[in-house]
């Protein structure tokens, strides 16, 4: 798993092989496969998870793997390629941050519930404030304009 991500903590692979983090999960360009393995399913992550691309490594163009609860922040940002959230927590206990993926054409698959702000912007769309809030209650704040 240290070949795909960056753990600042400890963690534990559960019975049915989901991982469960304490700590922070950073995911950066991961190689040429574009998401993680099919083998590898975190479950929830108590502390903060990024999944970053990286046009020298490599590109993320899914969100397959990704916790299911993140108490922290979650962050997919910059992920020019990425045009789903299929695969995003289910609940994130601090901020969500989707801006700048470029490819995203729809918020279906974002979490549930959002316990801090909730950040899409992205240049020349705006994903209306409605449609945000009928797919997630968000407790923070929610950024979907460019400025």
């Amino acid at each position: 798993m240290e070949d795909y991500a960056i753990i600042e903590g400890t963690y534990k692979i559960n019975k049915n092989l989901t991982i469960d983090v304490k700590g922070n999960v950073i995911l950066r360009g991961l190689k040429h496969e574009h998401q993680m393995p099919e083998y590898i399913q975190f479950n929830k992550v108590d502390g903060n998870f990024g999944i970053y691309g990286s046009s020298l490594i490599g590109v993320i163009w899914s969100l397959k793997g990704c916790p299911k609860i993140v108490t922290g922040d979650f962050s997919c940002n910059s992920n020019k390629y990425l045009s789903s959230l299929e695969g995003c927590p289910e609940y994130v206990g601090g901020d969500f941050n989707c801006s700048y993926c470029l490819e995203l054409k729809s918020l279906e698959g974002c979490p549930k519930e959002v316990g801090g702000n909730f950040n899409c912007k992205r240049p020349k769309h705006k994903f209306p404030l409605s449609t945000i809030k009928k797919l997630c209650k968000v407790k923070g704040e929610i950024y979907n304009r460019w400025e």
